[in-house]
């Protein structure tokens, strides 16, 4: 188990470096070796030990900075000379079989290394893009152990739980999960597979890149240079006899209609798209070109996800100066002002700035009858999401709020991540005199049409 003092191989690869640049000199060969070498693993398994998701090295005019991504949030660890630029990038590639004479053009690829610790190999997906100071590398550690594909762990409350497992249990239809990048949607999508690979189910999985392999399951990787997109992979499953089909995301019409015509022919089939919430997931559908009708026929939920930074439970603490104003235009209701407990993380050895991990926020839209016929109706966004809310819909902003009643994450991450949709309010609330929207930079008092 070798030991990396950082700072001592930093000023190692310098006199390689300047050795290196002598022999250049001399017209002999230039290498950097040894010292490098520890100097990429070090930043590598420092951020397996540290539990990082995403390692930053990016060059600057002036700087060469290291910066992990961690529960969510950036921090910088390392300053590099900037001499050594060009040595440590090419050392990647080496290590992601990447073309080390390329600068022009963004190149992706896969490291794997041993970790000291661990029995198995650990994956590293390795994106380098040319910026104006250099190349820029971002990696994403692909930990299998830190999957969580247990469902029941990933913040659902008990309702949403039930319905989700309802849902899994339908024999065909579409499943959804939607929100940004980074929102946790991979993890759901696989924990829902898993919990359903039994021997007698076939499961195909389209995805673009395959992050993480499971016994059981057939994964193919999309490439759309050789033209395996996602809608040539759906058509060769429904050749493939499945009952489950996963693909990794809706992105054009042709997917979305191969998979609505696999979702009402036997199949459940599961897929991502990038939109807000679950309202907007079936204007989005709409939108796209598929006709109302197959919409509502097709889908069985739709799961909206945000992840929130859960707090410390070792620093966490009760914070009482929130004025009730504040608490209201939240979203919390008037009865639950003088019950809400607010906490905090204080900050301790064991966290990171009062935060621990990461808990899922979830909106979950069944689509119950009453829903079908008004996506078949095509009802406005918002009457569909006022609807939603009437058949038992939590909105993101409301399964937020409940998290921070329960002390798993704070009001300042509830209000970052979510935001609160007038729908979701209580006819009381939506009085001009107690609350404040705002609409872009404008504020909008309800009942005032005048904006001003």
């Amino acid at each position: 188990n070798e030991t990396y003092d950082m700072g001592e191989i930093i000023s190692s690869v310098e006199d390689e470096l300047e050795i290196a640049k002598e022999d250049e000199d001399e017209g002999g060969p230039v290498t950097v070796d040894a010292a490098l070498i520890r100097l990429v693993n070090g930043i590598l398994i420092k951020a397996v030990q540290n539990g990082v998701s995403d390692i930053h090295i990016e060059p600057y005019e002036k700087r060469y900075r290291v910066r992990y991504r961690k529960d969510g949030a950036l921090f910088e660890d390392l300053i590099l000379p900037l001499q050594m630029k060009n040595a440590l990038v090419s050392r990647i590639k080496i290590m992601s079989n990447l073309n080390i004479a390329e600068k022009r053009v963004p190149q992706d690829g896969r490291i794997k290394i041993k970790v000291p610790g661990r029995e198995k190999p650990l994956d590293f997906r390795v994106s380098i893009l040319p910026t104006l100071f250099g190349e820029s590398v971002v990696m994403r550690i692909l930990d299998q152990t830190k999957l969580q594909t247990d469902l029941t762990k990933l913040g659902f409350s008990q309702w949403a739980m039930d319905v989700f497992q309802k849902g899994l249990e339908s024999p065909q239809g579409l499943v959804l999960v939607t929100g940004p990048t980074g929102s946790g949607k991979t993890n759901t999508l696989y924990s829902a597979v898993v919990s359903l690979n039994t021997e007698d189910v076939k499961i195909l999985t389209a995805e673009d890149p395959v992050e993480f392999n499971f016994d059981g399951i057939n994964q193919v990787l999309v490439r759309n240079e050789v033209g395996l997109t996602f809608a040539a992979a759906l058509k060769s499953f429904l050749r493939q006899d499945p009952e489950i089909i996963l693909i990794g995301e809706i992105r054009d019409l042709e997917t979305a209609e191969i998979a609505v015509k696999a979702s009402i022919t036997g199949h459940l089939v599961f897929s991502t798209l990038h939109t807000n919430d679950c309202p907007s997931t079936v204007s989005r559908l709409i939108d796209i070109g598929i006709q109302p009708y197959l919409v509502s026929t097709a889908l069985v939920l739709i799961l909206a996800q945000r992840l929130l930074r859960r707090l410390c439970t070792k620093c966490k603490e009760e914070v009482t100066d929130i004025p009730h104003q504040t608490l209201l235009e939240a979203g919390f209701t008037k009865e639950e002002l003088s019950t809400v407990k607010i906490q905090r993380g204080a900050g301790c050895p064991a966290c990171t700035k009062g935060y621990k991990g990461r808990v899922g926020n979830f909106e979950l839209m069944e689509c119950t009858e009453g829903l079908k016929v008004a996506i078949t109706a095509r009802v406005p966004e918002d009457q569909l999401r006022k609807i939603a809310i009437k058949e038992g819909m939590l909105t993101l902003r409301r399964d937020g709020l409940n998290k921070v009643i329960e002390g798993v994450t704070t009001l300042e991450e509830v209000i970052a991540n979510t935001v609160l949709t007038k729908e979701a309010l209580p006819a009381y609330l939506l009085n001009p005199d107690e609350l404040v929207f705002e609409d872009g930079d404008l504020i909008i008092r309800e009942g005032n049409t005048d904006k001003n």
